[in-house]
């Protein structure tokens, strides 16, 4: 189980990547959470404590330059998570639960 300062640390990653010098892979080996075990309920009440962070997890996904990749956009009243290449998309009504589930696509993608 993943504790409440990993979870932390996980969600505000694009934060901590733009002002500092890790890489993402590292941050995401020194976050504390162990490899592949993130679910998007686990992340859910730290993305509605800061919903900000959703904001930064958007320019993420709009900032990376790399294939294969994870993808979070925002079309009209929906929110996109897909990956490129491929077809793997789907749509979601709630901005939090589409950046919850991006995040770990995300993150399993990086590890």
């Amino acid at each position: 189980m993943n504790s409440a300062e990993s979870i932390q640390r996980i969600c505000s990653l694009p934060v901590t990547f733009r002002g500092g010098d890790q890489s993402a892979y590292d941050l995401v080996r020194n976050s504390g959470v162990a490899h592949r075990s993130l679910t998007a309920e686990a992340l859910l009440p730290v993305l509605q404590s800061n919903p900000d962070l959703v904001d930064a997890w958007l320019m993420w996904s709009e900032d990376q330059r790399c294939t294969p990749a994870y993808y979070f956009i925002e079309e009209g009243e929906k929110y996109v998570v897909g990956r490129y290449p491929g077809d793997d998309r789907a749509e979601f009504d709630d901005r939090l639960t589409a950046c919850a589930d991006f995040i770990v696509k995300a993150v399993n993608l990086i590890w």
